[in-house]
């Protein structure tokens, strides 16, 4: 029998909902006819914006999970999760512009599914990665996650997965790249995250400007960022400030949710801790990824090759 959670977890939801309503609308709006950058495309006009708008997918926090005959939520400690499950789910629809949009994006939602009667089929629902977390660090629910925690299990999750098109995750911790963990040939695409510290509680100047040039790298794919203990997924960015799609909002699991939910804050708001993503496709592509990496100098991380030399 489906479990229901009780009146003060209703409240919760209520309370967390109205205080994502009202960042909304305190929120500056994107300017859809002025330049900005997302996933390192260009955009210039509305029509640009709209069209690969429709292509995002936004996750949030879930209510009433169907987990070990319980009915719990995420709510207040899954946003780390939510995050990386976008940041993945943005990752696949990439390449994929010859599918039916609505039927790629359900397809690709699937493998996200908490609804208790899928969750247990799909590789990566908030109940696969939260067995795969009691077993890998001895996280229970309601723990916090790390930015390097929820990539490392996605990472983990992905070699034993079946998805529409084959994609590898590479972690790397020490705010660098190193060529030894990548396959050169890409026999697949694969995500590289790197991991990073780039100031202290709030960005400077020079980073928020640093930032916003690595944004602009074709091959960017997202990044995790924080800001007041909560944890966003930073797409691209207008002028001074950041796009984000924001997972702190109650949806029950059994909702499937094809519009993405677009805000946005000032870059300097953010905390220095961070996770930058690149989708590179192919063996051109990585060259292409170094290329526009090599004129930013290392300026918040570098690439080792082979030979253990750094290149910036």
């Amino acid at each position: 029998m489906k479990q229901k959670q009780g009146f003060g977890s209703s409240l919760m939801k209520m309370m967390t909902n109205t205080a994502f309503k009202l960042d909304s609308l305190l929120s500056e709006d994107i300017k859809q006819n002025e330049l900005m950058y997302i996933f390192g495309q260009e955009i210039q006009n509305v029509d640009s914006f709209l069209q690969l708008k429709e292509t995002f997918i936004w996750f949030s926090y879930r209510a009433n999970i169907q987990y070990e005959g319980k009915a719990l939520s995420d709510q207040g400690w899954g946003c780390l999760i939510r995050v990386g499950q976008m940041i993945v789910a943005n990752s696949l629809i990439r390449d994929n512009s010859n599918s039916k949009l609505n039927d790629l994006k359900t397809k690709i939602i699937s493998l996200f599914d908490d609804n208790e009667y899928f969750s247990t089929k799909a590789p990566f629902s908030i109940q696969q990665i939260i067995k795969k977390a009691s077993l890998i660090y001895n996280l229970k629910i309601g723990d916090w996650y790390t930015g390097p925690k929820i990539m490392c299990l996605l990472e983990e999750l992905f070699l034993s997965a079946k998805t529409i098109k084959q994609l590898k995750i590479i972690n790397f911790l020490e705010q660098c790249i190193i060529e030894q963990q990548i396959d050169l040939q890409f026999k697949q695409p694969q995500l590289l995250v790197i991991h990073a510290i780039i100031g202290n509680k709030e960005l400077d100047q020079y980073f928020v400007a640093e930032l916003k040039k690595h944004i602009q790298v074709p091959q960017f794919a997202g990044a995790i960022v924080g800001k007041n203990k909560k944890a966003y997924f930073l797409i691209g960015y207008q002028n001074n400030q950041g796009i984000i799609m924001d997972p702190h909002y109650v949806q029950e699991s059994n909702l499937l949710q094809l519009n993405s939910q677009l805000k946005c804050t000032p870059l300097k708001q953010f905390s220095g801790t961070i996770a930058l993503c690149y989708y590179i496709s192919s063996s051109q592509d990585y060259v292409q990824f170094k290329t526009a990496l090599k004129e930013l100098n290392g300026s918040i991380f570098s690439i080792i090759d082979e030979t253990c030399t750094c290149f910036f």
